[in-house]
């Protein structure tokens, strides 16, 4: 059976991992042992009518994925070892993470992650008794969306210079003054295929001042959408807003922080550009802000 050369699976089942391809693994990857992967199933609900042609279209989703992981015990002196780590590892109750790792042809590595279970038996056969062992996994992955980029995209607020002129105290030596602006808006693309829920951090800064940032608002200015948080950050003060689905919070210095405006959102990033405005009820300075996100794909 030919093994698949460009691709490497790693597979993290609670606190232990498998690699499953490359020159290092034992076990190889078939050529077509990696299935479900490439995509999503649209799901339509319709209703027919009892007098009238076609149907009434109730509501459209996209189910969660069933993969098959088909791999080989390659190395043939040790297989009995290997069989009984795979029979540790494969905890029929622990969740975990699959990451495909692909080589294109102008040598290029994408990875992309999901979160990912157990969804019936692991199986493995072995037709002759010099034969390797063919090992079948078959997992689920609950999220149609379900590959993201490895490593996170981050953002932050910048500082924007207004101008600037040279000032010359003595002959030889001086300094650069001028005017700068600290922009209240941080610019992301979300270049998935889906939108994406986010991490925004913000700390309060020290503006020559004592009064803090009170009531800040977060909003998405291509449609208006926000999260309004009702607090106080004084200086140094940190708050964390999650947009992430079903892992959506609000932490301000590390404890939970869940009074917001009533017609706050906690809107995900759109498929393009998403320019967020930092503003609040007093905020004579804004605050260091940094955003965080995975970009989500249909397929890996």
């Amino acid at each position: 059976m030919e093994h698949k050369q460009d691709l490497i699976l790693r597979l993290r089942l609670g606190e232990r991992m498998i690699t499953i391809g490359g020159a290092s693994s034992p076990y190889r990857l078939l050529s077509s042992g990696f299935s479900g992967g490439e995509a999503a199933e649209a799901v339509t609900d319709c209703m027919e009518h009892a007098q009238l042609d076609g149907a009434l279209v109730l509501s459209r989703h996209l189910s969660g994925r069933d993969l098959t992981l088909t791999f080989e015990i390659a190395d043939y002196d040790n297989r009995e070892k290997y069989r009984a780590e795979l029979l540790s590892f494969f905890d029929p109750m622990a969740d975990g993470t699959l990451t495909v790792i692909r080589q294109g042809a102008d040598g290029k590595t994408v990875s992309r992650s999901a979160a990912c279970m157990l969804s019936g038996r692991m199986t493995m056969t072995q037709e002759t008794l010099s034969s390797y062992i063919r090992v079948k996994v078959p997992l689920y992955c609950p999220d149609p969306y379900f590959f993201s980029d490895v490593t996170e995209t981050a953002a932050s607020r910048v500082a924007s210079p207004l101008f600037s002129f040279p000032l010359t105290v003595t002959e030889d030596t001086g300094v650069v003054s001028g005017l700068i602006r600290h922009d209240d808006t941080v610019t992301v693309w979300n270049l998935g295929d889906a939108p994406t829920g986010f991490l925004l951090c913000l700390r309060a800064v020290d503006s020559g001042g004592t009064a803090g940032i009170a009531n800040p608002v977060i909003t998405r200015e291509e449609d208006g959408a926000y999260i309004r948080i009702l607090t106080t950050l004084a200086v140094d003060d940190t708050l964390v807003i999650s947009t992430v689905p079903g892992a959506k919070y609000v932490l301000k210095n590390g404890e939970n922080c869940l009074r917001f405006d009533r017609g706050s959102s906690f809107f995900p990033l759109l498929r393009g550009k998403n320019t967020l405005r930092i503003s609040s009820d007093a905020m004579p300075e804004p605050p260091d802000t940094v955003i965080s996100y995975r970009n989500r794909y249909f397929g890996a």
